[in-house]
């Protein structure tokens, strides 16, 4: 689930990077290409609903910033269940690591 929303959130950025300029077909190499991030660390708070489930999240870090994990951590989160133990309403902070593999 969390790479579905890493995803949907990278291809978000590139339709929206400014990729409506010219179109270049020259070949993809070392020297012209630029490697994203395959790595990143989100921390979120949210607040504990009583059925276990996150509400009114917000990212407190995201590491590295501007390359769409913070956005994939909150759709992460959206699904999210944890163990509410008396805990309603309280607010809970968390990290949500990406590692991603070839």
């Amino acid at each position: 689930m969390m790479r579905i929303g890493l995803c949907l959130a990278l291809v978000g950025l590139a339709l929206t990077a400014g990729c409506a300029g010219a179109v270049s077909n020259a070949p993809l190499s070392a020297e012209n290409t630029v490697a994203a991030p395959r790595n990143g660390e989100v921390v979120l708070e949210c607040r504990l609903a009583s059925d276990g489930g996150l509400t009114a999240c917000l990212v407190v870090s995201e590491t590295p910033e501007g390359q769409g994990f913070g956005q994939a951590a909150l759709g992460v989160a959206k699904n999210a269940k944890m163990k509410p133990g008396g805990a309603e309403g309280q607010r809970v902070r968390f990290a949500v690591r990406f590692r991603l593999s070839d």
